[in-house]
Order: structure tokens, then sequence, then C-alpha cells
């Protein structure tokens, strides 16, 4: 469980740092193909939203557990 937690880490900063980069070429006048750059964007705000939402997840389950040994 916790190593699919770190996979799923990675992947989500992989995805941003490659959104990050697209937007660093299509500043720069690198490329002019905004549809990269719209689903590098995509990828990177999907990944983000699953991590914060399994984070969540796990808080509320840790905050439970620490209910019930009281």
């Amino acid at each position: 469980l916790f190593d699919k937690a770190v996979q799923n880490l990675n992947t989500t900063n992989s995805y941003l740092s490659d959104a990050e980069n697209e937007e660093i070429r299509w500043a720069l006048g690198e490329t002019e193909n905004t549809h990269e750059l719209a689903i590098a964007l995509q990828k990177a705000s999907t990944a983000l939203s699953y991590t914060v939402a399994v984070r969540d997840k796990f808080l509320e389950a840790y905050k439970e557990i620490m209910q019930m040994q009281m």
C-alpha cells in the first residue's frame, strides 16, 4: 500500500513537471502547439486532484482509528 502511494506521488510530480516544462516551452516560443500544453495541464490537474482525494481519505481513516483507541 505504501509503495503504491509513493508511486502515485511520483507520477503526480512527473505530470506536474511535464506541464510546467510545456508552459515554459510555450512561453519561450519554442513551440506553438497548444494542444500538447492543454493535455499536459489536464493530466497534471487530474493527477493532483486524485492525489489530494487519496490524501483526504487517508487522513479521515487515520482520525477515525485514533478516535477508536480512546
